[in-house]
């Protein structure tokens, strides 16, 4: 990608002949700029690209932030086993796979990644941890969702839905940065 040069002024507008039964025009900023061209061409790309690239899955968002905090808690010092998953059988669930998780004590509604890393500050335990519920683009959050979140900030939980990997991936530094800086 190119950069995008601010047109130059140009000396003021000049009438242009008119034509029988036409208004006389006056070349106008109106017009399109070469600016303005470029910025079609790149929103033309963008949708192009959404189109070729389909926006990825919340297990893809997942699978993606695992392996981002695998590598960035390394570099803050943590155990990268403070962050894990919670297995929930969802649609994707292989033939009786979602019987036996219940039967083990899976709950509808939990949060997908639980950061078990508390934030302290000084005597006060600010939240136990935190909850994060991974949504792709497209994704809504359901009323036993809702439910179970509500009960874990009861509990002193940080609980957060992030819509896609950027949202997840600073949510989560943000919060191990403040819970590093109050110890």
């Amino acid at each position: 990608e190119s950069a995008v040069e601010t047109p130059r002024p140009t000396s003021a507008p000049k009438p242009q002949e008119s034509k029988p039964g036409k208004p006389t025009a006056l070349k106008t900023a109106f017009e399109p700029s070469e600016m303005l061209k470029a910025v079609t061409r790149a929103v033309k790309r963008r949708e192009r690209e959404a189109i070729t690239h389909p926006k990825p899955s919340e297990h893809q968002i997942q699978c993606a932030v695992i392996q981002w905090w695998d590598i960035w808690s390394k570099s803050k010092g943590l155990d990268y086993r403070l962050l894990h998953a919670i297995p929930n059988a969802g649609a994707g669930a292989a033939r009786g796979q979602a019987g036996k998780m219940k039967a083990e004590g899976c709950r509808p509604g939990y949060p997908d990644l639980a950061l078990d890393l508390p934030m302290v500050s000084g005597e006060r335990v600010i939240f136990h941890g935190a909850r994060f519920e991974l949504k792709s683009w497209k994704g809504r959050t359901k009323p036993e969702q809702r439910s179970y979140h509500d009960l874990l900030i009861k509990q002193n939980y940080m609980v957060l839905v992030c819509w896609g990997f950027e949202e997840a991936k600073c949510a989560i530094a943000q919060y191990v940065e403040r819970a590093i800086r109050e110890k």
